[in-house]
Order: structure tokens, then C-alpha cells, then sequence
């Protein structure tokens, strides 16, 4: 069992935290940028995982439909490539699909 920090946080416990934060706070960038009504029902995708060294400038935020942009993920699971395809860059214009 692993070790439990001051909080009772094991090591893979805090790190789950700290991305789970990192997405919220993401959301909340792009509630801020693309308005709230946009965000709704997309899902707010890093073009650079935060698991890759990503970070949450805007220019690195996309919103998604929540269908593909999940079954990316689980491709990215069994070593697919992540594919292009989203709604809004980082400068609001729309991309192809």
C-alpha cells in the first residue's frame, strides 16, 4: 500500500488532484474566453495533454464535441493517434472537421 501523506493523499492520489484541478481551472479559461453558452455541452480539450507537460494557456485549450474528443482518449489508450478534429482553436475560428 502506498505511503499516505499529511492529508491522506497516496503520491497517485495528490497527482489525480492536481490534474483534476488543472481541468477545472481549464474550464474555467475557456468559459472566460469563448463565453459560457459555447462551453456548454463541449467538452474543453488540451492540444498538448497535461499529462505531456501541456498547460492551460488559452492557446492550448480547444472545445470538443464530448463524443469524439472521449473517444480519442480511449484510442489514445491502445496507441491510435489523436486525431484534428474539434470546433474552436484558440483564436475562436473554426476548424475543419
Amino acid at each position: 500500500m502506498p505511503a499516505k501523506g499529511p492529508r491522506g493523499y497516496s503520491a497517485y492520489d495528490k497527482s489525480r488532484v492536481e490534474l483534476t484541478d488543472a481541468r477545472v481551472q481549464a474550464r474555467r479559461e475557456a468559459i472566460k474566453r469563448w463565453g459560457e453558452a459555447a462551453v456548454k455541452g463541449m467538452d474543453v480539450d488540451h492540444k498538448v495533454p497535461l499529462s505531456e507537460g501541456g498547460t492551460n494557456a488559452i492557446s492550448n485549450l480547444r472545445l470538443r464535441d464530448p463524443n469524439e474528443n472521449r473517444a480519442d482518449k480511449s484510442n489514445m489508450v491502445h496507441g491510435h493517434a489523436r486525431t484534428q478534429k474539434y470546433t474552436h482553436d484558440a483564436a475562436g475560428y473554426g476548424k475543419g472537421r
